[in-house]
């Protein structure tokens, strides 16, 4: 920097930068067990919300992917293992999607975030298990 900043720079508040278009803010509901609910308000930089985005939703496709495959571990049991059908081949054209966006020859600083969604067309391709019961059949009151 070649002049200080004045007061004013130093104290500058979220709402002075969000007028100004420098970041972008989201209002969330923020559930916390014993308490009551209550809205926050998330900021970040303008020009990092696609990155953000792409990141997040690299990592939900991959939760996704691993919970089908690998199920969710239960005191020892493996519970909730598979993916019905009709969401198998959506999932697909989304993971192969998300390599393109993110393929280390196109786009740089994505490289993890193309590993896992590597990962993920892999374990989709080597046949994702079916779904267990809880999947296919909806339990009701008979």
């Amino acid at each position: 920097m070649k002049t200080a900043p004045n007061k004013q720079q130093i104290h500058r508040t979220p709402k002075e930068l969000w007028h100004g278009g420098l970041v972008v803010s989201n209002r969330v509901k923020i559930d916390r067990y014993g308490q009551l609910p209550c809205w926050e308000i998330n900021y970040q930089l303008s020009g990092d919300v696609y990155r953000n985005w792409l990141m997040a939703e690299c990592a939900a496709i991959h939760r996704k992917v691993d919970k089908a495959m690998h199920g969710i571990n239960f005191f020892g049991s493996i519970m909730d293992k598979g993916l019905p059908e009709a969401e198998v081949k959506p999932l697909l054209l989304k993971v192969k999607s998300l390599m393109q966006k993110t393929h280390p020859d196109k786009a740089a600083g994505y490289a993890d975030e193309f590993k896992l969604m590597k990962q993920c067309s892999d374990w989709i391709k080597s046949d994702v298990p079916l779904p267990t019961l809880a999947h296919s059949v909806s339990v009701g009151p008979s």
